[in-house]
């Protein structure tokens, strides 16, 4: 909908091959044209909010987030080069974060990625075993 002002004939094509969602909106979804197709509301009728946010994505991103500010800022602290990735690193997540824990082992690729970390050599664990 937002790039149809850009580009009318390629987002009608996309809009007219787009299953159409059933439920609450389901009278939006089905006009016939994206040209005379209402916009998405913010909320149903109950108040419940349609917004496509996956709040625990949000908060396992930002864990991650702070966690890549962390190392980056022992690194500087300790003057370690940015440049250089370190090997045999080892990420002690603090005790009773069972949730922060399984976050960094699932996207551990992408703690080393980001924090210079030799992927193969850190080992992320829980600091009480």
């Amino acid at each position: 909908r937002l790039v149809h002002p850009f580009m009318p004939f390629v987002s009608e094509a996309v809009w007219q091959r787009l299953p159409r969602r059933g439920g609450t909106n389901s009278n939006k979804d089905e006009a016939p044209s994206l040209m005379i197709a209402e916009w998405p509301d913010r909320e149903d009728g109950s108040g419940r909010s349609l917004l496509w946010r996956d709040l625990e994505a949000e908060a396992q991103f930002g864990a991650l987030q702070r966690t890549v500010e962390a190392i980056r800022s022992a690194r500087a602290e300790y003057g370690l080069e940015l440049s250089k990735k370190i090997t045999k690193a080892k990420v002690e997540v603090a005790a009773g974060e069972p949730s922060l824990l399984q976050t960094l082992q699932a996207e551990k690729n992408t703690l080393s990625l980001f924090a210079r970390l030799d992927n193969e050599s850190t080992e992320i664990t829980s600091a009480d075993g």
